[in-house]
């Protein structure tokens, strides 16, 4: 999500929580405005953040390999891999991006938060210092 307005921006990660199959179409990769997440990053973006909100591995549009529950330290390295591809192509399309980076989430995106702030302050990748 590309804020619409002037840059430069600063970058939020949004973690979203655990969805039982019922509720798959809730994830991130199905944008659709129905969707309460993407709401919120809708609602992110007009406050003139760029919006970096994964899905996690088994869910969404990648089902294979199943989600693994509580894997928190491994879906961190995805958001930090996430994190760093939207970092990239910012670069790639000029848009500026602030020295800032927030993290937010709800329900099991707060354990995946938690873990990349973990990550983060074990190994800050140069590239997102």
């Amino acid at each position: 999500m590309v804020p619409d307005a002037p840059g430069p921006y600063p970058l939020i990660n949004y973690n979203h929580g655990t969805f039982f199959p019922e509720d798959e179409w809730r994830e991130p990769s199905y944008n659709n405005d129905y969707n309460s997440d993407i709401n919120i990053t809708y609602m992110m973006g007009a406050a003139g953040y760029l919006v970096v909100a994964p899905d996690y591995i088994g869910y969404g549009a990648s089902r294979n390999p199943e989600h693994n529950y509580c894997d928190y330290f491994n879906i961190a390295v995805n958001v930090i891999d996430a994190i760093r591809a939207v970092r990239e192509f910012c670069a790639s399309q000029n848009f500026s991006l602030k020295n800032k980076l927030f993290l937010t989430s709800w329900s099991e995106g707060g354990s995946v938060t938690l873990a990349t702030v973990k990550k983060f302050s074990n190994c800050m990748p140069p590239n997102l210092r």
